[in-house]
């Protein structure tokens, strides 16, 4: 039996949320001593003639109606008939029972771990995040917009063995519609978890200063949606002592939105240096989201290095009831918060998750036959 694993990111513990996650699993599969084969796939057939198409979907027609897809239009189906057809091209030859490690992406033809099951392959799905309930993104099957492309999602997943995935409430709602599924929590890295310590020393018996630290990927939807709402709420209503850094992906860009006053500094992207420059000098993280999935990977990271985080329940997804982290319902309840100074000074520990043994256990008997 062969081993092999597909990643649509290149492994950073110092990357972007998605390189963390990926540099997460394949440490896990190191410790676990799983040897395994990296997929690289094929690209895709392009510019097929009409009737090749056409062929493929008629050929094809029983199986795609099998899959239960919920079809919307003859439009939707062209759509689903042709991502199959593209699966079906990039396809690789892989012994069958083997053993496919496969990172769930919008990034990826999601009819690839559907015909690999159909060939006799074992999949072990880690999805970074359920991608069709992320507002404004569509399904990977038939382009539905979320969240009706959820279903298709599911479709997808469902000839997993097990869905490890990165929050709690993901955790829940696929376990409801029969998908075995296991929590597998993000922690900073063995790398990162030395580096952030080190803040966390120089964090010791510091003064407040109204400093705060606000950041985000602007390419993602919700995080831009989110830091927006914020920042123009954060003009009218903060103290004017607070002085707000805004930093990440693009987003200096949010600077001409609205007519920002001099207590907003928009860093954009920063290097990794910079940035723990920041968690030493703020006295603490503000994130602002829209309902979306996943899990926040820098809200561990923070609180490795008490910084203290203080969020809007919907970023909190994953982090109730968390020691360091502070909830606020409603963007007034944020300004009663800091103006309380609320956990400042609160020496933050993120204790590993004994999920993890878990997931190591469930992991080894799928991949390896025991525990």
């Amino acid at each position: 039996m062969k081993i092999y694993y597909y990643a649509p990111f290149w492994p950073n513990p110092y990357g972007h949320g998605g390189e963390k996650r990926s540099h997460q699993i394949a440490c896990l599969l190191q410790d676990l001593g799983i040897e395994f084969e990296k997929l690289e796939l094929l690209p895709p057939v392009v510019n097929l003639s009409r009737f090749a198409r056409l062929w493929f979907l008629l050929s094809n027609l029983k199986y795609l109606f099998s899959l239960q897809l919920n079809i919307r239009s003859k439009y939707h189906l062209q759509i689903i008939s042709q991502n199959l057809m593209l699966a079906k091209s990039q396809l690789p030859k892989i012994e069958f029972g083997s053993v496919i490690i496969y990172e769930h992406s919008i990034m990826c033809n999601w009819f690839l771990p559907i015909l690999l099951a159909k060939n006799g392959c074992k999949i072990v799905a880690l999805p970074h995040n359920l991608e069709s309930l992320v507002p404004d993104q569509k399904s990977g099957l038939g382009a539905i917009v979320s969240p009706l492309g959820f279903w298709e999602e599911v479709a997808a997943l469902r000839v997993s063995e097990c869905v490890f995935v990165i929050s709690k409430e993901e955790q829940w709602l696929l376990n409801l519609f029969g998908l075995k599924s296991v929590y597998y929590p993000y922690l900073p890295s063995e790398e990162e978890t030395k580096l952030l310590s080190k803040i966390a020393t120089q964090r010791q018996n510091r003064k407040r200063n109204h400093n705060y630290l606000i950041f985000g990927s602007v390419g993602n939807p919700p995080t831009r949606i989110g830091m927006l709402e914020l920042l123009k709420f954060l003009q009218k209503e903060s103290s004017p002592l607070d002085q707000f850094h805004i930093v990440g992906f693009h987003s200096e860009s949010l600077a001409h939105e609205f007519d920002f006053s001099s207590k907003f500094i928009f860093h954009g992207s920063v290097s990794v240096e910079k940035l723990h420059e920041l968690f030493v000098l703020v006295d603490a993280a503000i994130i602002h989201q829209t309902p979306s999935t996943g899990a926040l990977t820098k809200i561990p990271e923070l609180l490795t290095c008490h910084v203290p985080v203080v969020c809007n329940h919907f970023a909190a997804r994953n982090y109730f009831n968390t020691k360091g982290v502070s909830v606020y319902y409603s963007l007034t309840d944020l300004c009663n918060l800091l103006s309380e100074n609320a956990n400042f000074e609160l020496q933050c520990d993120y204790v590993s998750d004994g999920n993890l043994k878990l997931v190591k256990d469930s992991l080894q008997e799928i991949v390896i036959g025991r525990v």
